[in-house]
């Protein structure tokens, strides 16, 4: 054996208690404390109800914080799509009060990575709202991992963090003292709409074609088929009404049906009853001659709805279920008097259409000095 691999051997016995994040095992990572405030790191997904209550206290409590961040949502990222051995939950207290939860993975490539990019479009790191609280709670995140942080890890990836999220304020501020490196890169845009105070005032932003039509096309379908919404939070089988949703956004065949097939028909079966029943998401049908003809899922916020996803029997097509969907939400969201229509992310052309603008998500990488 060479002397350098004997010394790197040597240097990895000595620091083995420390240098552990990045591997896998049944043993716990000690905890950091430090004037009061207590960051530890756990490798399974808790099952505590009293700590998934105060976490979803957490995020509802929280302006930046979306229906993605919520316990249920993450259970069923980690049980769908993370490892068993790679998955990673840093929390932050101060004594009793939960300050920060912080779902991680180990990714390709061995980045610690925030888990499900592929089924939630903003994944904001959930730290509470108070600006002296959240610097301490990033200050004890960035300890824990400079303490726990293993040879083999690459980096951590923030991914689809927000333009407003205070997260990109603080982090370059502290990384250096916690012997990081901090960059910052676009991801995939979320897609918006602003809107104006009536519904009139939302057609007459469309383009001349598209507003014509698009207003033909809602007249038509609650004029002659009585179209409007309807919530399945209402109806007695709700996880029936869920696979009905399902099969109307796989309904299309192409990409679309196979990602639906593949990774979002289990993902909801897993968490979509629970999120509406929660009143975290919201499945719409529009009915037409009292038939569905197609469905709407979508999270509640407080800037406004935000879509994640529609789709529709291709039997109705003559009553253009997705444009009239479309735009009675849109007109819904008006009268509510949301400032915004988020389409999430995706940069299907109907949105543009429907005059929604591109909005800037990041990616947040930081490494080891």
């Amino acid at each position: 054996m060479s002397l350098k691999h004997a010394l790197k051997g040597a240097i990895k016995s000595l620091f083995a208690g420390e240098l552990r994040i990045g591997r896998g095992g049944g043993h716990p990572f000690d905890p950091l404390e430090s004037n009061g405030i207590v960051a530890t790191c756990a490798r399974t997904f808790p099952a505590d109800r009293a700590f998934l209550a105060e976490w979803d206290a957490l995020a509802d409590s929280s302006k930046s914080a979306t229906p993605f961040a919520c316990s249920t949502w993450q259970r069923g990222v980690a049980a769908q799509f993370v490892a068993s051995d790679k998955f990673r939950l840093i929390t932050v207290r101060r004594e009793t009060r939960l300050l920060a939860v912080l779902p991680l993975q180990i990714a390709a490539g061995g980045y610690l990575e925030t888990p499900g990019t592929g089924v939630s479009d903003y994944i904001d790191p959930l730290v509470i709202e108070d600006a002296a609280l959240a610097q301490e709670a990033w200050r004890a995140i960035l300890s824990l991992l400079a303490k726990l942080w293993d040879h083999s890890v690459s980096g951590l990836v923030l991914q689809n963090v927000s333009a407003p999220s205070a997260t990109r304020t603080l982090l370059p501020r502290l990384v250096e003292q916690a012997g990081f490196t901090f960059e910052e890169t676009s991801n995939e845009p979320s897609v918006q709409i602003t809107l104006p105070k009536t519904f009139e005032e939302y057609w007459e932003t469309l383009d001349g074609h598209e507003r014509r039509e698009s207003r033909r096309r809602l007249r038509k379908a609650e004029t002659q088929g009585n179209a409007r919404l309807v919530s399945a939070a209402d109806q007695a089988d709700l996880s029936a009404w869920v696979v009905k949703g399902l099969d109307f956004l796989e309904a299309h065949g192409g990409d679309k049906a196979e990602d639906v097939r593949k990774y979002l028909r289990p993902f909801m079966m897993r968490v979509g009853a629970d999120m509406i029943r929660e009143g975290r998401m919201s499945l719409r049908f529009l009915m037409v001659n009292d038939t569905p003809a197609a469905c709407v899922f979508s999270f509640r916020s407080p800037a406004g709805p935000m879509i994640y996803n529609v789709g529709f029997d291709p039997a109705q097509k003559q009553w253009s279920p997705g444009t009239v969907s479309s735009a009675i939400a849109i007109r819904e969201a008006i009268e509510g008097g949301f400032p915004t229509f988020d389409f999430l992310r995706g940069t299907e052309d109907y949105k543009y259409r429907l005059g929604a603008k591109d909005v800037p998500l990041y990616r947040l990488i930081l490494k080891r000095r």
